[in-house]
């Protein structure tokens, strides 16, 4: 098992590793570019503002950390290794996406090529929990976002309040926190609450399904670095400038739904979450880990 154990973790940490290849630079997003529209015009600083917080809103949703259930812990002396993707979809067609993606017109970067976002952020997620006694279950997490130089790291506590019973479903709250590394731009924060019911359910002596439904209550705080402004005022001078965007502040409902399996000590998922606000959000993710 420790050969095992080893292995995943070797295999998980090299993906993540080599993640960053391809296009690395396509999600590092430059929020100056949010400062102006397509005319080439400076934007407001309240439509400047809106946007940042839109923006905060799409990456929450996807760099927050996956898979609320099942509510069961691990016991004790479990503990849980697994590797999951996750596909998050996002609006890459509304005006902050367009305009976070393009030049739009910007006299100090004409050479940069206009390049869309894609339907849906991909992310590789390595996390670990541990059981601990009294239904207690601790965890963390490590996220890269594909395309990009961002990096995330949450640490996550469960309890289950109801678990163990012949025929009752289990019941079990989860809180989490998670912070972002590699822009330069900005700093971002998500917070996150959930409640989870789930049943495991043995299969022929095979293996375990556990079916589950959450609903996970999640904030996501969102703070701009300086950031420097070059444009050309009426004279046609070039101007060197400063900007900051003001704080985003979003709160968010997710309902989830999912499903994981445990064959001996492979343990495979699906999960899919929507947004209760907008139907623009929904994530899918997978799930291969080891749970002993």
């Amino acid at each position: 098992m420790p050969r095992t154990v080893a292995f995943l973790t070797s295999v998980a940490v090299a993906v993540l590793l080599a993640a960053p290849v391809a296009r690395a630079d396509k999600y590092d997003l430059k929020l100056g570019r949010l400062l102006w529209n397509q005319s080439g015009t400076r934007t407001s600083q309240l439509e400047a503002d809106t946007a940042f917080e839109k923006l905060m809103w799409d990456m929450g949703t996807a760099l927050t950390p996956r898979f609320l259930g099942p509510s069961a812990t691990l016991g004790s002396l479990g503990f849980q290794l697994a590797f999951n993707y996750t596909l998050s979809n996002i609006p890459e067609n509304a005006t902050h996406w367009v305009d976070i993606m393009s030049p739009t017109g910007r006299p100090e970067d004409p050479s940069v090529a206009s390049e869309g976002a894609d339907s849906f952020l991909q992310t590789l997620q390595f996390s670990f929990r541990k059981g601990l006694p009294f239904s207690i279950e601790a965890g963390g997490s490590v996220t890269k976002l594909l395309q990009s130089s961002l990096w995330g790291v949450g640490l996550e506590l469960k309890y289950a309040a109801l678990e163990g019973f012949a025929f009752a479903p289990e019941l079990g709250f989860r809180g989490g926190v998670s912070t972002f590394l590699g822009s330069r731009d900005y700093a971002m924060l998500v917070a996150s609450g959930d409640a989870i019911l789930s049943k495991k359910i043995g299969v022929a002596g095979l293996f375990k399904l556990a079916p589950y439904v959450g609903y996970n209550l999640q904030y996501v705080h969102g703070a701009s670095n300086v950031i420097p402004v070059t444009f050309l005022d009426q004279a046609g001078t070039k101007v060197d400038d400063q900007a900051v965007f003001s704080a985003a502040n979003v709160f968010r409902h997710y309902i989830t739904m999912g499903f994981q399996v445990i064959a001996t000590v492979v343990d495979t998922g699906f999960e899919v979450g929507f947004d209760v606000r907008s139907p623009d959000h929904q994530s899918y993710s997978f799930r291969l880990g080891v749970e002993f």
